[in-house]
């Protein structure tokens, strides 16, 4: 199949590959951007800012630690000449921070 699209399309192994990468990046984060608000929305009162304000920073730091650290790990993965180690580890680390978001209403108990 992969190479029927590659041969219709003019698409190469490659990049379906970071394509399909992006897509799963994608699905993980598409669904925060609705969640974020709804779940900041219950924490108005307990930390003293406004859900607006809770969410605008929620969601710019992901956009600021991305715009930071994207050129240095995109000039690291060139000088290594290796794309699919980064890929694989940087989609594990969002998976691992996604699952610690679980354990946030813990240490704001506490």
């Amino acid at each position: 199949m992969v190479s029927r699209i590659s041969e219709e399309f003019g698409i190469t192994r490659d990049l379906l590959a970071l394509s399909f990468a992006r897509l799963a990046d994608a699905f993980g984060n598409g669904p925060l951007i609705i969640a974020i608000p709804l779940y900041s929305a219950s924490f108005e009162n307990s930390i003293g800012v406004s859900s607006e304000l809770l969410t605008g920073v929620v969601l710019a730091s992901y956009g600021f630690a991305s715009s930071v650290f994207q050129p240095f790990f995109g000039r690291a993965s060139d000088k290594l000449g290796k794309r699919k180690p980064f890929l694989v580890y940087g989609l594990i680390a969002m998976a691992l921070a996604s699952f610690s978001f679980t354990f946030y209403p813990l240490v704001v108990a506490n």
